[in-house]
């Protein structure tokens, strides 16, 4: 081929060009770090508690104890109040049913209410 002649690439051609061009002026991948093994728990253990004093431990696990207690105490009262509201919402719901089946006994009798008129105390 003279170097007058330039033929017209392919487009695979082209791709191809394109991908070298790319590979050559991409970075270098970084290499991974490997992970150091993992510690036995006694190892991890020994490293959290040894920097504390045993007071300072003690100390945080009552301040923890103490909190976990408040939130406990804090749920059950939570759930007595529902089961109280619950008693006291059954309550009002039988007594408002005993009001309906007696009024619609007096309305079979003929009777709408024990009011005797304008004249009666309840009226």
């Amino acid at each position: 081929m003279k170097p007058n002649d330039e033929r017209k690439l392919t487009f695979d051609e082209k791709v191809e060009l394109l991908y070298q061009e790319m590979m050559a002026s991409r970075l270098p991948t970084p290499k991974a770090v490997p992970k150091a093994a993992p510690k036995p728990a006694v190892v991890k253990a020994n490293e959290r508690w040894s920097q504390k004093p045993i007071e300072a431990v003690i100390r945080d696990e009552a301040a923890h104890n103490q909190t976990l207690i408040e939130r406990l105490r804090a749920e059950r009262e939570a759930k007595d109040a529902e089961l109280r509201h619950a008693l006291y919402q059954g309550l009002i719901d039988v007594v408002w049913q005993n009001q309906l089946d007696c009024q619609a006994e007096l309305r079979g009798l003929g009777r709408p209410s024990f009011h005797k008129g304008p004249g009666d105390p309840d009226w």
